[in-house]
């Protein structure tokens, strides 16, 4: 419900555009506090990888949304003296910075990339296309940074793919859920996700199983 709507404004899809401006009150929601919850909820069941990831996604929605909230300054601080408030967007402080978040988000997924190895393959690769994504905005406000003007259509072109990356990423997700729910009523169609936990080596293994 965040990532999905967001991967179609970076595509630009039937005249989409404001990086995600119009949903805005949905990355808040669904992505920040509905990710917040589920990460408590999964800390109380003592599901540590889960938990950490939906409570980093959810305050990284929360971020994302706040930085296109005029209230919070992310933009306008940048913004020539006398100049409005979105000509912060277009300087090279503004870009560099938010390109450093977008690749420390990078690396956050790269991690659960990892970690995902022990869970299943539809985990996996939802980490591989978010690593994916994140590097790309990476790329495009970096080159943003370095000439605004002149790289403009390339940075574009790096938000095009990362949209595409997201989407992908979104197509995952869904697979996920409808996978879970069926679970959830007892449906009688089980669709796989491609169990890695059986086949992938463990740190420690069971008492019973050592010699």
């Amino acid at each position: 419900m965040s990532v999905g709507p967001l991967a179609c404004d970076l595509m630009g899809w039937r005249g989409a555009s404001g990086g995600g401006a119009a949903n805005t009150p949905a990355f808040l929601f669904f992505g920040g506090v509905l990710m917040l919850l589920g990460g408590i909820l999964e800390y109380i069941r003592r599901n540590t990888f889960p938990a950490v990831v939906f409570s980093s996604f959810g305050a990284f929605w929360l971020t994302f949304g706040a930085t296109l909230m005029p209230q919070f300054n992310a933009y306008a601080a940048y913004a020539p003296t006398g100049a409005a408030a979105v000509e912060g967007l277009k300087t090279k402080g503004f870009n560099a910075s938010f390109g450093f978040f977008a690749l420390s988000m990078m690396i956050l997924c790269f991690v659960y990339m990892i970690c995902a190895i022990r869970t299943n393959l539809v985990f996996l690769l939802m980490f591989v296309t978010l690593t994916l994504v994140f590097g790309f905005v990476t790329a495009a406000y970096f080159v943003l940074a370095s000439n605004y003007a002149g790289n403009a259509k390339l940075a574009g072109n790096f938000l095009v793919t990362a949209g595409a990356c997201a989407f992908t990423t979104t197509a995952i997700g869904w697979y996920t859920f409808l996978s879970m729910m069926f679970q959830s009523v007892d449906f009688p169609i089980v669709l796989p996700v491609g169990d890695f936990s059986k086949t992938t080596k463990r740190q420690s293994e069971p008492a019973s199983s050592k010699v």
